[in-house]
């Protein structure tokens, strides 16, 4: 059977989209849907002779996987931690990072004392905003639920984070916490202070949105621009970033005739890092999932399959049963789906034919030319049409113009990543000639981005609210 992936990493997303609807309070649907797959799955192992129908099984297998998943991570996970809403314990913690409205995402480790309970997230508001990273904590929570509902509550239970809390009494325990995740966050850190300081808060938050997805300094009009003519994804660290940074890496790296798996060794080191400087969102963790399928099988001399790789990206961001809660990571996948499976229909209905494709005729050019720009613009309008039930779920509106927006928002986009990249790169150098170059070109670029949006974002009438 092909495309094996295609059919698992589908069919659990679906599943835990499906569930993830079901209201907290018949929680017990979740068992009832659990036993009824397991007896679907039996009867059709049972009635089905010599190989039939293959495909049907295992998409109810995999709707099975998915359910038990995400009953399981439910009872054990997060209905214990819900259970603590509307009560006050004292806790043991350690912050991990910082939100942009002031809230700092925190690991506890103990409450009221007991180790047995299991480590989980939470989101607190401290009156005491001069706190650090991966130090031990204690202090007294007052815990509350903000929603119930995982499309409701803004990617925090695709972060594993089911419950909030304010923090009044808090004690430093002296004790430093180590983790992989301090080390990308001073990474992550480092990016931010020497973009903001080589190009000043307005462009270096712009660039740091760009390189690493935090957005505490990205301009709040900026960010509007791009919302208001559907080209937000434009910050969301996804399959664009990867790509225009491997790629640029990946030139480099073959102009010095380096060998080709090294190379792909390097890009595949290259992709986890930024995986991790982005702290591994939904997008970017789709995105790199991608891209590592794609650098590995060059080692095995294999192509990789897109609509595979994609359901192999699905699944496993999927064993976190609330990854596709994610408003980010439902747009990224449902863009690349778009590319991968709608995009080639166009292509193989629509491929242009020459008498001589290496004796190109002048008019053969021109048409090629037009053909790349429709074909630039069909892909824009596929991928519009495609995401408008997201769109519609998640913001009640879309905008008609977006497929013509991000023609031009694309090139400019790509091209500031680039050089947000090369900014930070040249910035470690500490060569002030080049740093001032590199800051013009950035600076520059972004402006002419943020313009070329703002001029789209005049067109109030192309949006549509449901």
């Amino acid at each position: 059977m092909k495309r094996i992936f295609a059919y698992i990493g589908t069919c659990t997303v679906l599943t835990d989209i499906i569930l993830c609807l079901i209201p907290s309070e018949h929680c017990q649907i979740l068992i009832f849907c659990t036993m009824g797959l397991a007896v679907l799955l039996i009867a059709g192992l049972l009635s089905v002779k010599n190989g039939q129908a293959k495909a049907v099984l295992m998409c109810i297998a995999s709707c099975l996987f998915g359910c038990l998943l995400f009953t399981s991570n439910y009872f054990l996970n997060v209905r214990p931690v819900q259970n603590l809403n509307n009560k006050t314990a004292y806790c043991q913690f350690y912050i991990t990072s910082q939100n942009s409205n002031g809230a700092y995402e925190v690991k506890v480790t103990k409450v009221n004392g007991n180790d047995d309970v299991d480590k989980f997230n939470t989101t607190v508001y401290f009156e005491d905003s001069n706190l650090s990273f991966y130090k031990e904590y204690a202090g007294r929570f007052e815990f509350f639920i903000n929603s119930d509902d995982p499309f409701n509550s803004y990617g925090s239970f695709a972060d594993r984070n089911y419950i909030n809390a304010s923090c009044d009494e808090i004690k430093y325990i002296k004790k430093d916490v180590k983790s992989l995740r301090k080390i990308l966050l001073n990474i992550r850190e480092d990016i931010n202070n020497r973009l903001n300081d080589t190009l000043g808060s307005y462009y270096g938050g712009f660039s740091t949105a760009l390189l690493t997805g935090d957005k505490s300094n990205f301009d709040y009009n900026i960010k509007n621009i791009f919302y208001s003519v559907g080209a937000s994804h434009i910050t969301a660290v996804s399959g664009l970033h990867l790509s225009v940074i491997t790629g640029m890496v990946l030139f480099l790296l073959r102009k010095l005739k380096v060998n080709k798996k090294v190379s792909s060794a390097l890009c595949i080191l290259l992709v986890l890092l930024c995986m991790g400087v982005a702290d591994f969102s939904g997008s970017v963790t789709r995105a790199g999932i991608m891209m590592l399928v794609m650098f590995a099988s060059s080692f095995f001399n294999m192509r990789s399959d897109g609509a595979n790789s994609l359901g192999l990206s699905e699944f496993l961001i999927s064993l976190n049963p609330y990854g596709f809660t994610d408003m980010g990571t439902v747009f990224s996948t449902v863009c690349v789906f778009a590319v991968v499976v709608v995009y080639p229909l166009f292509c193989a209905k629509y491929q242009l034919k020459y008498q001589d494709p290496l004796f190109k005729t002048n008019k053969e050019k021109f048409v090629e030319i037009i053909y790349k720009i429709l074909s630039l613009f069909f892909t824009s309008l596929i991928v519009s049409l495609v995401s408008l039930p997201v769109s519609y779920f998640f913001f009640g509106s879309t905008v008609l113009i977006s497929p013509l927006v991000n023609i031009f928002v694309m090139p400019f986009g790509s091209i500031c990543v680039v050089l947000s990249f090369l900014c930070y790169i040249i910035s470690l150098t500490h060569i002030g000639f080049l740093i001032n170059c590199i800051s013009f070109l950035t600076v520059g670029t972004q402006t002419l981005l943020i313009n070329t949006a703002d001029f789209f974002s005049s067109f109030d009438n192309l949006k549509i609210t449901f």
